[in-house]
C-alpha cells in the first residue's frame, strides 16, 4: 500500500514538472506584466515606508524626551 502511494506521488511530481518545463516559454512571456506590477506596487509603498521610518525616528525622540522628563 505505502509502496503504491510512493509511485502514484512520485508520478504526481514527475507529471507535475514536466508539465511546467513544456510551458516554461509561455509563463515568461506572460511573466513581464507580472513583474512589472510588482514594480508599480514597490514603487507606491516607497513613501510609505520612508514615512514610517521618520515616524519611528519621531516616535524614539519623544520617547527619550519622556525619560529625561521622568528624570527630573
Amino acid at each position: 500500500m505505502i509502496r503504491k502511494l510512493a509511485i502514484g506521488g512520485s508520478l504526481t511530481v514527475f507529471v507535475f514538472l514536466l508539465g511546467s518545463l513544456l510551458m516554461k516559454n509561455d509563463m515568461i512571456a506572460n511573466a513581464s506584466p507580472v513583474i512589472a506590477s510588482v514594480d508599480w506596487v514597490l514603487e507606491q509603498l516607497a513613501p510609505f515606508s520612508d514615512r514610517i521610518s521618520d515616524l519611528e525616528e519621531e516616535i524614539k525622540e519623544l520617547e527619550e524626551e519622556v525619560e529625561q522628563l521622568k528624570a527630573r
